[in-house]
């Protein structure tokens, strides 16, 4: 999991570090006004993710994830959003844990476009409020956690692709920790 998060952080870097390169010597790539419009995105993921307790982290548990945000400007002149939404989660490992998890994200994103391929990418940053709404071992079970999370989308027209990396800020159970990293396919409308 280590190698996953930092190939996801230097991903981010790079891309990031890429477009402001980009768009401080080329007419290509933009972060000066123009549309910034708000807008919806849906996304399908596949995720996994780990406890930890007392040092030892667990094998990783495989779900999926259903993604609803809507992004709006917060400056006229940049391309600087806002994103907030709702997530619903279902993992399950067989003899170990089943779960079904209600999120409530809320990200701060920079988007550079690259006008002349359509392409554009979306880092991000932000905050969970995360509602345990099933677990099939409850006993000891915090219904209610805060976690955060880091990530870019990186898309071509309406269509993306989305990486995220996060964590959480209290504990799942009262001394389990969970951690994870998400990858999907999204749709902006």
């Amino acid at each position: 999991m280590k190698k996953v998060f930092s190939l996801l952080a230097v991903a981010l870097m790079a891309t990031t570090a890429s477009a402001q390169i980009v768009s401080s010597n080329s007419r290509n790539v933009t972060s000066e006004p123009g549309d910034y419009s708000a807008y919806n995105r849906f996304s399908l993921n596949y995720q996994q993710f780990k406890a930890t307790s007392h040092g030892y982290t667990s094998d990783g548990v495989d779900g999926v994830n259903v993604e609803f945000v809507h992004g709006f400007n917060v400056l006229k002149s940049q391309p600087l959003y806002v994103e907030t939404g709702i997530s619903a989660s279902y993992a399950k490992k067989k003899d170990l844990i089943e779960a079904v998890r209600i999120g409530v994200p809320v990200n701060v994103a920079y988007k550079y476009t690259f006008q002349s391929a359509n392409v554009w990418v979306q880092p991000f940053v932000g905050l969970d409020l995360i509602c345990n709404a099933y677990v099939d071992d409850s006993e000891g079970l915090k219904r209610v956690q805060g976690g955060w999370h880091i990530g870019t989308n990186i898309g071509y027209k309406q269509i993306n692709i989305g990486f995220k990396y996060g964590s959480d800020f209290t504990n799942m159970y009262d001394e389990i920790k969970t951690k994870g990293f998400t990858i999907g396919l999204g749709y902006n409308f």
